[in-house]
């Protein structure tokens, strides 16, 4: 679609057909004028009429210039809704803590810290910052099209 930002200018293009009709009156009156002056002139031939026209046509394309056509391409893009989320994640010590597995069990459990000696974990238990990678993964499954940022601290905030 085209979209003229000034169209008053296009006002001027009214002006354009008088102005045609003025010089070649002018012209015509020239072949009735005396002898003597169509010695100096140049003969009316297609030189002269292609400069007329090119005058013309320049004239007009200024105008239109002035009137600041515009294409607008109408490409609509499809509207999505998207949110935009922040997630903070905990990766200080305390998270190497345990806790009951949430796939198991309803709700959480006390703390439960790795055996000092063997390292090893009661059943059914894991590690916090492996349950929070599981719901952060299936949180990210769900938001398919919304933003998602992440935020990591560690003791220090």
């Amino acid at each position: 679609m085209v979209h003229l930002n000034d169209p008053y200018w296009l006002l001027l293009l009214v002006l354009v057909p008088p102005l045609y009709w003025l010089s070649s009156r002018r012209r015509k009156a020239l072949k009735f004028s005396r002898v003597s002056m169509h010695d100096n002139l140049r003969s009316f031939t297609w030189v002269g009429a292609m400069q007329a026209v090119s005058f013309y046509c320049a004239l007009i394309a200024f105008i239109v210039a002035f009137a600041q056509p515009s294409l607008y391409l109408s490409v609509e893009k499809p509207s999505i809704e998207a949110r935009d989320f922040v997630l903070l994640i905990d990766t200080s010590d305390s998270m190497e803590w345990g806790m009951i597995d949430p796939t198991i069990a309803d709700g959480l459990a006390e703390d439960s810290k790795p055996s000092i000696l063997t390292g090893a974990q009661k059943k059914n238990i894991v590690k916090r910052i492996q349950a929070a990678e599981a719901s952060i993964q299936e949180f990210l499954r769900q938001r398919e099209g919304d933003r998602v940022g992440f935020i990591i601290f560690d003791k220090q905030a």
